[in-house]
């Protein structure tokens, strides 16, 4: 059976996600999420007082963390835009010291979203 991420509510601005790690249901508030990562069948989840690893796929986080709030900058990453600090070339830094590179296809789109 599919482990399920996320139980999507009618509320069209979801504002939380319960996720499986280590076997209890964590909350996680969207707006606290830094960004999240693909690490094969995982998903590592960071906010600025934790880091979550849940099976999961970036994929199927992707119709969660979604524009205006949040962005695919990469086939492993989403981020926060709220949460970029900086943009040198094809790098983004966030708040937290954390750079994460942007695919190239990807950087037009971002930083219309940054309106850069």
């Amino acid at each position: 059976p599919k482990t399920k991420t996320a139980a999507p509510e009618n509320d069209s601005s979801l504002e939380r996600i319960f996720i499986k790690v280590n076997g209890k249901l964590v909350k996680v508030i969207l707006d606290d999420i830094l960004y999240a990562e693909a690490l094969g069948d995982y998903l590592k989840i960071v906010t600025a007082a934790e880091t979550y690893t849940t099976l999961a796929t970036l994929k199927s986080m992707e119709d969660i963390l979604v524009a205006p709030n949040f962005f695919r900058v990469q086939r492993s990453f989403i981020v926060k835009l709220t949460s970029i600090k900086s943009v040198s070339g094809n790098v983004i830094e966030l708040n937290n010291g954390k750079s994460i590179t942007i695919a190239l296809n990807k950087k037009e789109e971002l930083f219309n979203l940054l309106r850069i």
